[in-house]
């Protein structure tokens, strides 16, 4: 590390606090009652024809619980649950539809969960069915699916396939037997080196790994040992993330807490170690936790100013139409935000007993919430950034203390993060943030 980019203890334990992560605004937590599913079936009757549009479907079982997680999930084996749970799914989608009134064009499709390839074949087969009635799939949609190596298998890996899926996320996490067992997520390398296999061989070659820094027994040997498991698997992209430890939200974290967490100091060495490794080994450097290899679409739209950031981290789409589908999902519109329940139980009675939409809670976009949120996203996917004048005045204050420290620069209205501040990107994004400025919610640390 050299003399531009080293970084103290005491500097990071300055500003070492509570920011989000920003792949909203405002944040999740900002959201209220007030959006309604009255709300959003009007926000979804505004959708113009001929709007792209990009779809998310939650499906949030699971074998078994893996203590780090912050998912809205549920630990199942029993089939009719998920199948219940499928025609929820399909009811939403029917109800979204009919509010749209015409066939919206789909250009990107995400299952996430949980682990959707834990559910039955034939329910993924019917849910794409579901879908392709419904959406008008473009001929180059991106179709991607979170995948389990634990619960994948070849013949699964050729469902996908067929199904259409062209990206698959694998969780992988950390490849070291010790934390594998302390986080509940025990997957042998050949585990993983299967699952990616079968992958590639089914025609599925676009290729996503998760990776998480922060989790307990991790140090700097291990770190480096799995980022060479990863770089001889050479999957096209990579997410970076910190561990969120938030056992007042996510109580079965506090599981962890007999194992030795990695303090700021630990983890910010985790991440930069990861990060050399990752960089040094050919990869792109995305943001703030992605990376990828330079022909990849993300790493071409970063090159190009065209990235972008939502509830799955950075993306190269640009569709201005987010429907989300499933418990706990969240709908991006230009009207604002729709959140379904979170209750898995709740969701299907809402959805099969009371043929309503599921939505809890929101936000309505006011226009100058949609100028902050212009710089914030910014400021998360480019390293300089034109601030309006407007902005400046209430953004100074915090700002100023990140210039003293050498994190950013200011030469009239652009704003320039510097080397040695793109660990504390997510603080100078909340120098324009006026919620989280006056707020005390909970968010994850920013290092």
């Amino acid at each position: 590390m050299d003399a531009a980019t080293a970084i103290s203890d005491a500097l990071v334990a300055k500003y070492d606090r509570p920011v989000p992560r920003y792949t909203s605004y405002p944040p999740a937590n900002h959201f209220c009652p007030d959006v309604t599913a009255r709300t959003y079936t009007d926000w979804l009757a505004q959708i113009p024809e001929g709007a792209l549009g990009s779809v998310y479907v939650h499906l949030p079982f699971c074998a078994a619980l893996c203590r780090y997680c912050g998912c809205t999930m549920q630990v199942t084996r029993k089939n009719d649950v998920m199948y219940n749970y499928l025609k929820a799914l399909q009811a939403e989608i029917a109800l979204a539809c009919k509010a749209i009134g015409h066939k919206l064009p789909l250009r990107h499709l995400h299952f996430g969960g949980g682990t959707p390839t834990h559910m039955p074949d034939d329910a993924l087969r019917t849910l794409m069915d579901s879908l392709r009635q419904a959406f008008d799939f473009a001929d180059d949609a991106e179709l991607a699916i979170e995948v389990d190596p634990r619960t994948m298998t070849q013949a699964k890996a050729r469902l996908l396939a067929e199904l259409g899926f062209n990206r698959a996320s694998l969780g992988v996490q950390d490849t070291d037997p010790q934390v594998q067992t302390a986080i509940a997520r025990v997957q042998p390398l050949t585990m993983v080196t299967d699952c990616v296999n079968w992958l590639r061989e089914a025609g599925i070659i676009r290729l996503n790994f998760d990776l998480i820094y922060g989790l307990p027994h991790q140090s700097v040997a291990t770190m480096r040992q799995t980022v060479a498991d990863t770089l001889a698997l050479r999957p096209d992209r990579i997410s970076l993330f910190g561990y969120a430890h938030i056992p007042q939200v996510k109580k079965h974290q506090a599981l962890l807490e007999a194992h030795p967490l990695p303090d700021a100091h630990a983890r910010r060495t985790l991440f930069a170690t990861a990060t050399a490794d990752l960089l040094a080994g050919g990869y792109t450097a995305i943001g703030i936790d992605h990376f990828a290899l330079p022909e990849d679409s993300l790493a071409q739209a970063a090159k190009d100013g065209t990235l972008r950031r939502n509830f799955q981290g950075y993306t190269d789409d640009d569709c201005p139409v987010l429907l989300g589908f499933g418990a706990s999902a969240i709908s991006q519109l230009p009207g604002g935000y729709a959140q379904n329940v979170v209750s898995i139980k709740t969701y299907g009675e809402t959805l099969l007993s009371g043929h309503s939409l599921p939505t809890v809670r929101g936000y309505g976009l006011s226009e100058a919430d949609k100028a902050h949120r212009e710089v914030i996203m910014a400021i998360m996917c480019r390293d300089t950034v034109d601030v309006p004048t407007h902005m400046l005045p209430a953004a100074l204050p915090a700002l100023l203390p990140l210039i003293a420290d050498g994190l950013v620069t200011l030469t009239d209205t652009t704003l320039h993060i510097t080397p040695r501040g793109q660990l504390f990107t997510r603080l100078v994004a909340a120098c324009f943030d006026p919620y989280t400025q006056a707020s005390s919610k909970p968010h994850a640390r920013a290092i």
